[in-house]
């Protein structure tokens, strides 16, 4: 049998135009089968990129910002942590623990051996947000690196404030 090219005219017998057939809508479904196979193998590995991330628990103590008058929580306002995988413009939300009305806490799935920045903001509902400037850090952005299966991160002071203003 003559190979088969498409930009000339053959005469083939009918045996062999079906083997060309044949041959044709065989590789067609191999590529269907590889595009399948392909995209299988893609999704997984997403999947595992998703699992592949560990519990980080942040925690910040807001006692001296309730008592300075700069976070009010009764009036709407709300704590967030933003940096987090670069989100520095809406960030997530934290929620007041259960065991101390003061502390707000979040758990985020994040890498291991990652490098996370971070800052806690009260988000107040009548004034522009206030943004912590962490004495630890040198009023820069908090960090450390995410330990493989996860952590419980220790409770800080929102922007290390050890102490109330002194009243007048």
């Amino acid at each position: 049998m003559e190979s088969y090219h498409p930009n000339t005219v053959q005469a083939f017998s009918q045996d062999e135009r079906l083997l060309i057939l044949n041959k044709k809508t065989n590789y067609q479904q191999k590529m269907k089968i590889s595009r399948c196979i392909g995209a299988f193998f893609l999704s997984l590995a997403c999947t595992l990129a998703v699992t592949d991330a560990d519990p980080v628990v942040f925690n910040v103590n807001m006692t001296i910002e309730k008592s300075n008058g700069h976070f009010k929580p009764g009036n709407g306002d709300t704590v967030a942590i933003l940096g987090l995988n670069g989100d520095w413009t809406s960030g997530v939300a934290m929620t007041s623990s259960p065991t101390n009305p003061n502390v707000y806490t979040v758990t985020v799935n994040l890498p291991a051996e990652n490098w996370p920045n971070y800052k806690f903001v009260i988000k107040q509902t009548d004034n522009p947000w206030i943004w912590e400037k962490p004495a630890a850090f040198g009023g820069d952005n908090r960090y450390f690196q995410v330990p493989a299966g996860g952590t419980n991160l220790p409770v800080v002071l929102f922007s290390d404030t050890t102490n109330s203003p002194i009243p007048h």
